[in-house]
């Protein structure tokens, strides 16, 4: 009987030696997982804060650009305003200036005729505005003419 329990004592202590071993290597199991966990999880906040940084980097990018849309949207209203009034001054000078005042394109034909040259050609303004020069014209002027528009181009 006292061979039996030794070995239920011995076979207990085995039994008990293994359980612990067994929980040690889980143990190491689970540290090992557990530092695989905390690594994945400090890249992955490394990748957040890279990527929040880019986004921030992008939006204050893009506010930037916003900024100066405004300006350039306000400083082209701003000289888009003077144009209009510039070009309004200068279509009253032309309206009261007693010269022979009239604009044409490459082609000849009139695209602006001042009040003063459309009474000495006899026609009001709106007559002769896309109209072409050469109706204008003697029969002797239309080889000058042709040369002139070339040398216009």
């Amino acid at each position: 009987c006292s061979d039996r329990a030794k070995a239920a004592d011995d076979f207990d202590a085995r039994l008990d030696y293994a359980e612990r071993e067994f929980d040690l290597l889980r143990l190491k199991d689970d540290a090992v997982l557990a530092r695989e966990r905390e690594r994945e999880l400090n890249q992955r906040n490394i990748q957040s804060q890279r990527l929040m940084l880019s986004e921030l980097a992008m939006l204050l990018v893009l506010g930037g650009f916003f900024v100066l849309q405004r300006r350039s949207n306000r400083r082209l209203r701003t000289t888009l305003g003077l144009l209009r009034e510039s070009e309004a001054r200068a279509h009253d000078l032309l309206n009261l200036s007693a010269g022979f005042v009239f604009l044409h394109d490459i082609h000849g034909q009139l695209m602006l005729v001042n009040p003063a040259a459309a009474l000495a050609l006899g026609h009001p303004v709106e007559e002769l505005v896309g109209r072409s020069l050469k109706d204008f014209q003697s029969w002797g002027g239309s080889p000058t003419f042709a040369d002139y528009l070339e040398r216009v181009l």
